[in-house]
């Protein structure tokens, strides 16, 4: 079940390999910095995004596989326009490596998250 992050929030020095939260949190940038390009060049048409601040479009995340190994970052601020120009929202993941920091895949599909 993906848990709730705060950008706010200023991460701790050190984590337990299995404290989800910690652990997303001091990896935050590295997700801002990488993965809305991403998400944007999935709309085969315009995109917008519903939130200005970057770190705030990542308002859940999970372990990908198991505790301790990528997190992914989930997300629903963007909306992108279909061929008759309507715009729907979408929910966007972001798997990152938490030992190289790099993105290991990027997913959107319709619809939102759970209120």
């Amino acid at each position: 079940m993906p848990h709730a992050i705060s950008a706010e929030a200023e991460p701790p020095l050190r984590c337990m390999h299995d404290d989800l939260e910690c652990m997303a949190a001091q990896r935050i940038n590295a997700v801002v910095a990488r993965c809305p390009s991403f998400i944007e060049q999935g709309s085969r048409y315009k995109f917008r995004w519903l939130e200005a601040t970057p770190a705030k479009r990542f308002s859940h995340v999970r372990w990908t596989r198991e505790p301790g190994g990528d997190i992914t970052y989930i997300g629903d601020q963007i909306e992108y326009q279909n061929a008759f120009g309507t715009y729907v929202q979408m929910t966007y993941e972001c798997d990152l490596s938490i030992e190289s920091l790099k993105l290991v895949d990027v997913r959107a599909r319709e619809g939102r998250l759970p209120r």
